[in-house]
């Protein structure tokens, strides 16, 4: 099987915008975890039609993990799309067979 990834604590303090797949440290995650102390500062906006915009990740899929993870920044969605969180926008289902 695929070596997972792990990423231990980070912090954002600038503003982030983008169109999709938005976060105050990455758009979009796939399997891998986040760890440690993980913390957005800064304010994350989206101003496209599709959406997936979070404090910490946008769009998580195949198993990815975000554990201690803190978004004290605003989260803005000022397009036509869905998916707004806190601390993740969206995670999509893990499906069997993924890894």
């Amino acid at each position: 099987s695929a070596a997972r990834n792990t990423f231990n604590g980070a912090t954002n303090t600038g503003a982030v915008t983008g169109i999709q797949y938005v976060g105050g440290l990455f758009g979009r995650m796939s399997g891998g975890t986040l760890s440690g102390t993980v913390v957005n500062e800064g304010t994350v906006t989206i101003s496209g039609t599709a959406g997936y915009v979070g404090g910490i990740v946008g769009h998580i899929i195949n198993g990815a993990a975000v554990n201690g993870s803190i978004n004290k920044g605003e989260v803005k969605n000022t397009g036509t799309g869905w998916y707004t969180g806190g601390i993740v926008g969206y995670v999509s289902p893990h499906r069997r067979g993924e890894a």
